[in-house]
């Protein structure tokens, strides 16, 4: 069912489904079977359909939920896939788990340091050291 919202109408469902809000594109109000209401925004990227949380109802209210919706749609029409807000962005988690490593030779040296210690044999490094070399390093 596709009605305009108004907090009294959100207040005062009771029987169990979605229910999609036509003045924000995407925003639905789930409601269990226990009675929780929780807010979701629908929407389809990359020719796949995802559900993202905003929150449960009444902690988040009306007008926050269409502001996050609102918000995930600005981020989609830039072509980024919206993620549930207390989740990292995935550019943002990428940014802090780069290694400052800008050459991969290096990286990989420093890897193959790091593990020399658990290999029995020093002949296992060598091989290491000499098939980066050979496959990665020209690349």
């Amino acid at each position: 069912m596709s009605t305009s919202f108004t907090d009294t109408y959100v207040r005062n469902l009771k029987a169990t489904g979605r229910y999609t809000d036509s003045a924000t594109k995407g925003l639905n109000l789930q409601l269990k079977s226990g009675g929780g209401k929780y807010w979701t925004f629908r929407y389809q990227f990359m020719g796949k359909r995802y559900d993202v949380a905003i929150g449960s109802y009444p902690t988040i209210t009306l007008k926050e939920a269409r502001a996050r919706a609102t918000a995930s749609r600005n981020e989609l029409n830039q072509g980024i896939r919206p993620s549930a807000p207390w989740k990292p962005k995935q550019a943002e988690k990428h940014l802090n788990n780069t290694v400052e490593k800008t050459v991969f030779s290096e990286f990989a040296k420093d890897c193959i340091d790091s593990k020399k210690a658990e290999w029995r044999n020093e002949k296992h490094v060598a091989q290491w050291y000499a098939t980066i070399k050979k496959y990665a390093d020209p690349v």
